[in-house]
């Protein structure tokens, strides 16, 4: 739904159809790599398309790009936002743009509630694993799938339902985790840590006065 908002948007005929074309040379670059003609196929596509990216991509983004910006900008929320569109755009992917942001948004909030990468990377792997199984299922063995002949128009309702699911997850996830965590997003440091990584801040272990004897 969020790519079909992307669409609607009041792009110039030529910019959305420049668009749509590198959607195109995208997906053919997964039909590629996902090519799966049999069982053995799938477990192997699972492997380099849903668990590797999900577990290089978490730790580069949330593990360290949204833990280096938290610590800069020491407001989560937009350490959050800035790692979600560089997630996004790194895909290079306009008219998902909005849907990848989403996933970055929610995957950013997980990691922001929670400070467990494992969880984060089993997230990941589900949502790519679940994309990957639809595909598969939807294939025939031997038969190149055409990704411009790909159905990618969904009902509105299926939209709206889905968005109500995610924001009952969220609110459930919020009323459990509360439970075992109090204080979000602090980072626990090692013992006798006293270096700060900002460029902008001075170095702490240069400001604190030496310990009197």
């Amino acid at each position: 739904m969020l790519q079909q908002l992307t669409q609607m948007l009041p792009w110039s005929k030529a910019t959305l159809l420049k668009f749509k074309a590198a959607e195109d040379d995208y997906f053919k670059q997964v039909m590629v790599i996902a090519r799966m003609d049999n069982f053995l196929d799938y477990i192997i596509s699972m492997i380099m398309v849903a668990l590797l990216p999900a577990v290089f991509e978490e730790t580069l983004f949330r593990g360290a790009l949204q833990n280096l910006f938290s610590r800069w900008f020491k407001l989560p929320i937009l350490a959050i936002i800035v790692t979600s569109i560089i997630f996004s755009a790194i895909h290079g992917s306009y008219l998902g743009f909005l849907s990848r942001f989403a996933l970055g948004f929610v995957l950013g909030w997980l990691y922001y509630r929670t400070g467990n990468i494992w969880l984060n990377i089993i997230a990941h792997f589900f949502n790519n694993g679940l994309a990957l199984t639809s595909l598969y299922l939807s294939t025939k063995p031997g038969v190149k799938m055409d990704p411009t002949k790909m159905e990618e128009h969904f009902p509105l309702w299926v939209g709206v339902v889905s968005i109500g699911i995610v924001a009952g997850l969220f609110i459930y996830f919020e009323k459990i985790s509360k439970k075992d965590i109090d204080r979000p997003g602090e980072e626990v440091l090692m013992p006798a840590y006293n270096f700060s990584n900002n460029p902008f801040e001075k170095d702490i272990a240069n400001t604190e006065e030496p310990p009197q004897p």
